[in-house]
C-alpha cells in the first residue's frame, strides 16, 4: 500500500498541473445580441470577437456552453466553466469571480423601461415602478437601488426573448432592459409599433469586465490574461471590435 501510494501520490500532482496549463477557456455563454448571438449553429457577435482575439493571443481554443444567465454564473460559481464576458462588477459577485483589469468596454446606453404600446401606462421617476410587475432575467444586475428595492415587483425570467413575448403578451406591465440588446428580437417595423420606452430611465456608465471563475485553473494565469488584455484595450483591438456597425 505505501508503494502503491509513492506510486500515485506524483500523478495526481501532475493531473492538476495539466488542468492548470489547460489550452482551453470554457465560456458560458448566453444570447444578447449583438454582442452575443448563434446564426447557422455559430456564435457571432461583438463579444465573441473580443474572446476569440484574446483566446488566439493566449493560443487557447474556446469551448461553448450555452446557458441563461443565471445558469451560467451557477456554472461559474462551481468552476464548472471558466469565464464570462461582459460581468458587471458586484461585491457578492467577487467571492466566486475574479475580474480582469482593465475592463475591456465601459456601458453608455441607458437602461430603459419598455411599454406595449398599447398600455396607457407612463413611468417618468422611479417611483412610478412601485405598483407595477418588472420584468427581469433571472440572475442580472441592473443598478444597486431597483437590485435591492424588495418593494418592487420583479418577474424573473430566463432570456430577453421571453422578456420580450410577456410584454407583447401584457402579462408584465414593463422590463428593464438596454434598447441595443432588444431591437434584435423582432423584426424593425414591429419593434417600433409593439413598444414604446418610458420617460424614466437609468442613464449611468457601467464598466463591463471580463470574468474568471474563481475554481478555475485559469486562476493561475490571472496577470498573465490582465496583461494581454491590458494591450489589446490599449492597442485599439478591442475598440474595433466594439465599434464595428452590426445589424
Amino acid at each position: 500500500m505505501y508503494y502503491l501510494y509513492l506510486f500515485i501520490l506524483p500523478l495526481l500532482f501532475l493531473t492538476h498541473a495539466e488542468a492548470g496549463t489547460s489550452g482551453t477557456i470554457r465560456l458560458a455563454t448566453y444570447l444578447e445580441p449583438p454582442m452575443i448571438d448563434k446564426v447557422d449553429n455559430r456564435y457571432v457577435g461583438k463579444n465573441i470577437e473580443v474572446v476569440k482575439l484574446l483566446a488566439k493571443t493566449l493560443k487557447k481554443k474556446i469551448i461553448y456552453i450555452p446557458c441563461p444567465t443565471a445558469r451560467c454564473l451557477s456554472l461559474m460559481r462551481k468552476g464548472q466553466a471558466d469565464m464570462m464576458i461582459s460581468v458587471r462588477k458586484t461585491p457578492e459577485r467577487e467571492r466566486y469571480l475574479s475580474f480582469i483589469s482593465p475592463p475591456f468596454f465601459t456601458q453608455h446606453f441607458p437602461l430603459r423601461f419598455f411599454i406595449n404600446s398599447t398600455n396607457d401606462l407612463h413611468i417618468d421617476n422611479y417611483q412610478d415602478l412601485t405598483p407595477l410587475t418588472i420584468g427581469v432575467i433571472r440572475g442580472s444586475t441592473y443598478f444597486d437601488k431597483f437590485d435591492h428595492d424588495n418593494q418592487l415587483i420583479k418577474v424573473e425570467l430566463t432570456s430577453r426573448e421571453q422578456l420580450v413575448h410577456m410584454l407583447l403578451k401584457n402579462r408584465i406591465d414593463t422590463f428593464i432592459e438596454r434598447e441595443e440588446s432588444i431591437v434584435s428580437w423582432l423584426p424593425e417595423s414591429q419593434y417600433k409599433s409593439a413598444f414604446k420606452l418610458a420617460n424614466y430611465q437609468y442613464d449611468r456608465s457601467v464598466d463591463s469586465y471580463i470574468a474568471i471563475a474563481k475554481r478555475s485553473p485559469l486562476q493561475q494565469e490571472l496577470p498573465h490574461l490582465s496583461a494581454t488584455l491590458t494591450q489589446l484595450v490599449n492597442s485599439g483591438a478591442i475598440s474595433e471590435i466594439l465599434n464595428k456597425a452590426q445589424r
